[in-house]
């Protein structure tokens, strides 16, 4: 075994993500063991950590692991920093979130409304009119016949 390598504990410990992540990220092809011990395990040149910490920091900004895939693609195609891609990636993310954030606003401002709302006891209602009053309708159901191959 040589020396210079790291066990997937050794890699995970010096780069702060856990063993389970490491394996994810074999599995999907974004990191590569060098080598492996007579026993099976794998093992992993030091350089590797500098990739894990990349995709661990990429996985921070809500990067899917497709996506960083890509990006280490580019770089290893040639791509001296494929940062254009990141930007585009990046704003995709801060659209998104900018959406939750509205989404959330509105939930925010119908359970504002509803926690305010005196129904009237009399009120008829199947469990409790604050719900049955506020909140939106359902989506429809869809009532097309299920197909199962048989």
């Amino acid at each position: 075994m040589p020396t210079d390598t790291l066990t997937i504990g050794q890699l995970a410990a010096s780069t702060g993500v856990t063993r389970k992540a490491i394996r994810v990220w074999v599995e999907k092809g974004l990191l590569a063991a060098c080598d492996h011990t007579s026993s099976g395990y794998q093992l992993f040149a030091p350089g590797t950590a500098e990739l894990a910490v990349f995709i661990r920091r990429a996985r921070a900004l809500g990067l899917s692991l497709t996506q960083i895939q890509d990006v280490i693609q580019a770089r290893h195609d040639g791509a001296n920093a494929p940062c254009t891609d990141v930007r585009r990636l990046l704003q995709a993310r801060i659209a998104d979130i900018d959406t939750t954030i509205a989404d959330l606003l509105a939930l925010r401002a119908t359970l504002q409304t509803a926690c305010t709302a005196q129904p009237d006891v009399a009120d008829e209602a199947a469990v409790c009119p604050i719900i049955e009053r506020t909140a939106p309708p359902e989506h429809p159901v869809d009532k097309s016949p299920v197909l199962v191959d048989g």
